[in-house]
């Protein structure tokens, strides 16, 4: 039950690791609040508010980095082999 946890069919959500589930509620959130403006819109537009067409678009950014320390060495698992290894505090 350790941050790497494969996903498959066999394993049930509460034993995912940490970066699943982390994942998981983070996606959850973004719909969850997605959905909620996308009714306050549909309210708004049918008790005499401004038009959907013009109202505030909702939108996330979500970036990940993922990092290993070994040694006091960080290395960026998602960068290209030549960049990584970066000493600490560097």
């Amino acid at each position: 039950m350790g941050t790497g946890a494969v996903l498959d069919s066999n394993v049930a959500p509460q034993d995912y690791g940490l970066i699943p589930r982390i994942a998981f509620a983070l996606f959850q959130s973004v719909h969850a609040a997605q959905a909620n403006h996308r009714q306050q819109l549909s309210q708004n537009s049918t008790s005499g508010g401004s038009a959907s067409s013009s109202a505030v678009q909702l939108t996330f950014a979500v970036e990940v980095s993922y990092m290993e320390i070994y040694n006091e060495t960080v290395f960026d698992l998602f960068a290209a082999s030549a960049s990584r290894g970066q000493g600490a505090g560097e």
